[in-house]
């Protein structure tokens, strides 16, 4: 960007701000109406010079550059362009005039860009335009999704991030194609502990996938969501949404609302839950509990859908307890802990740990790390959560093996395999029930 003194940093910030309100105003759209933008520019330059004349502040001196620097700052997405047109970029991390990106093997890089945090706060605006939110001292955070759903980004600025000005997450979605067969190849999972996730779908019952951030959570509600019976009526619900399904038995994808700038309107994702449950719906998929939504998702389970949600917790027995603990926020609640471990104890069948592994040269692998079947337990013994683990990994680097424990909704998952064959021939491995190898009904 090219100014004719730094004094006039400021003002050149603030004649963008004015082209895009302007841009926004009239319905342009950057990347194709350049000449329309151009006019713009002319007459916002136009009306500053006037004024500065009529005032007696500085005005510009080279005019030309400053409308070639505005048509930029307005339209341009900087390094963030080649890197959002990258498919082996997964997520772009931003600090300040920092850039970083990590590919799909996990691996995290630098952007060689020479930029600063106010250069690359311009491109972010450029590329939150289209959801019509921003990020500026008004409004600090924002989380919107741009470039079709397929690109979420998560920004702060001034005081939210005092040492770096700006700071933004931008995480690209790729439409989902992974199949549980697929996770197996990857080597995220058995042919076994596949085949028993796929006929959890295939008998309706319930999955919560647990783990840390970045572990694949989304992919694998994804790859199971996608095992689902042609005939499941399936509707998702999110805070921000990141899964992206291409089976066509998905009605309806939700997203919350946040209220407005006064507290009024907005749709939260417990009232999301609600409303999924008023249509008839088979399996309700929920991308990630983070608050009150969870008492209204035990609801949910209860009413006889199928849920599959996702907790961030370091163990499949701990992600029970988180889960309990988000609905416990809810008013009036805590008194009615037991009643409520009871009563989740019931809709989950199955919590899902994943787990991240470094494999060298900056690769790792996206594993499940163990899965273990919920058991029921009454309120008079409902003071912690019972789980039976069915497949663990001894050995982070080893295979995921299977316990020899007895599994409690064995009998609804026999029922969906041929005659002769038992759900625990699928769990010690001498029985393929995925479907590309003919072992399981659909």
């Amino acid at each position: 960007m090219i100014y004719h003194s730094d004094d006039q940093i400021e003002v050149f910030e603030q004649l963008a701000n004015s082209v895009r309100d302007r841009i926004n105003d009239a319905g342009l759209d950057p990347t194709v109406d350049t000449a329309e933008i151009e006019v713009v520019i002319k007459e916002v330059i136009d009306d500053h010079q006037k004024d500065a004349y009529r005032t007696g502040a500085e005005v510009f001196a080279d005019v030309e550059a400053i409308a070639t620097s505005l048509l930029e700052s307005v339209t341009d997405l900087g390094p963030y362009g080649p890197l959002l047109a990258n498919d082996n970029v997964i997520t772009i991390f931003t600090e300040g005039g920092d850039i970083r990106w990590r590919d799909d093997e996990g691996r995290m890089r630098s952007c060689d860009a020479n930029t600063t945090a106010e250069m690359n706060h311009a491109y972010l605006l450029n590329m939150l335009r289209e959801s019509g939110r921003s990020v500026d001292p008004n409004k600090p955070v924002v989380v919107a999704r741009v470039h079709d759903n397929k690109v979420r980004i998560a920004a702060a600025m001034d005081k939210a991030v005092p040492d770096n000005g700006i700071s933004a997450t931008i995480r690209k979605y790729r439409l989902s194609g992974h199949t549980l067969s697929d996770m197996v190849g990857l080597g995220s999972a058995s042919i076994a502990a596949a085949g028993l996730l796929h006929l959890s779908r295939q008998a309706g019952l319930s999955v919560v996938m647990s783990g840390k951030s970045g572990v694949g959570k989304t992919t694998w509600i994804e790859a199971l969501a996608a095992a689902s019976p042609a005939t499941d009526v399936i509707r998702v619900g999110e805070k921000h949404r990141e899964i992206l399904l291409s089976i066509p038995n998905v009605i309806a994808y939700f997203e919350e609302v946040p209220p407005a700038a006064d507290g009024s309107g907005g749709w939260p994702l417990s009232e999301i839950v609600e409303f999924m449950l008023t249509a008839e719906t088979d399996l309700i998929i929920v991308g990630e509990v983070r608050g009150v939504e969870s008492y209204v998702l035990g609801d949910a389970a209860n009413s006889g859908s199928a849920m599959i949600t996702s907790v961030h917790a370091d163990s499949a027995k701990l992600a029970l307890t988180a889960l309990i603990n988000k609905a416990l926020k809810m008013p009036g609640i805590a008194a009615n802990a037991p009643a409520m471990r009871a009563s989740y104890s019931e809709c989950i069948d199955f919590v899902v740990q994943l787990d991240k592994i470094k494999l060298g040269r900056g690769r790792a692998r996206r594993q499940i790390a163990e899965i273990h079947a919920v058991e029921t337990i009454t309120p008079d013994d409902a003071r912690e959560f019972q789980t039976t683990p069915i497949f663990v990994r001894p050995d982070r680097n080893g295979p995921l093996e299977y316990t020899g424990n007895y599994l409690p909704s064995g009998d609804d998952l026999s029922e969906c395999l041929a005659d002769g064959v038992n759900i625990y021939d699928v769990l010690r491995g001498d029985y393929n029930a995925l479907p590309d190898a003919g072992g399981a009904d659909q």
